[in-house]
């Protein structure tokens, strides 16, 4: 069997329409019940009680929020130092070429 019969053969197999865009909602429902399914079991094993993982998360997202602030900070000074540069750069470009 050629590589293209195989790959011919495994998608008829499947339980699915190949036309273009009819993928899109079986695959939407397939992810939105394997993300309650993961969630139920989770909450289902979950070593800690609720109230106790709920102020981790909310530690964990305040973290989170705290280090992308920084990270955005930092770049939006970067990125100012970056135009300031480029713009004295091409006022001294600009001031070369009239002079």
């Amino acid at each position: 069997m050629m590589a293209r019969e195989i790959g011919t053969w495994f998608w008829d197999a499947l339980p699915v329409q190949r036309k273009s865009g009819a993928w899109v909602l079986p695959s939407i429902v397939g992810l939105s019940v394997g993300l309650a399914a993961g969630v139920g079991l989770g909450l289902l094993i979950a070593p800690e009680p609720g109230d106790a993982t709920r102020r981790r998360l909310a530690r964990g997202a305040e973290s989170f929020q705290r280090k992308a602030s920084r990270f955005v900070d930092r770049t939006r000074g970067e990125i100012e130092a970056t135009g300031h540069e480029i713009a004295g750069e091409a006022r001294a470009e600009l001031s070369r070429a009239r002079g």
